[in-house]
């Protein structure tokens, strides 16, 4: 099962190499990494290039020629990828070690899957936990 990882960049220099370096060590990589980037003036590019390259990652790179927005970013990227699953990664996401393998199962144990989602640990700036999930919900109050 060949898996591709969809990014969307935007003036992501902060975040976007620890967010790559996350991709990198799973433990089970992605066979294409499609990076497109929204016309961004910073640095995002030229990290995506060195981490991508400093990792060995499959990772292909474009820039779009005006400003799309998030929503026709992501579509234009998810196009250009070929994997039979897309996972969609933002440019401040990290992602644990096992997500892909895990979230691959679903998939490999029953072919009529289509689908697998997952909730996302929302953390500050330096990673720290603040309590919430995408979803909303206190982790903390969930697991009780």
């Amino acid at each position: 099962m060949k898996v591709s990882v969809a990014i969307c960049t935007y003036q992501g220099e902060q975040f976007l190499a620890e967010q790559l370096d996350s991709i990198a060590r799973q433990t089970r990589r992605p066979d294409e990494v499609v990076l497109l980037d929204d016309c961004s003036t910073d640095a995002t590019v030229e990290i995506a290039r060195s981490v991508a390259a400093s990792f060995g990652l499959p990772c292909r790179i474009q820039s779009n020629e005006r400003r799309l927005g998030v929503e026709e970013n992501f579509s234009q990227a998810m196009l250009r990828t070929s994997g039979d699953v897309v996972f969609f990664c933002d440019q401040d996401d990290v992602w644990k070690p096992q997500k892909i393998e895990r979230m691959l199962a679903p998939f490999e144990a029953d072919p009529e899957v289509t689908l697998v989602y997952s909730d996302g640990e929302i953390v500050g700036p330096k990673l720290e936990p603040t309590g919430y999930t995408l979803f909303g919900k206190n982790p903390q109050k969930h697991l009780e």
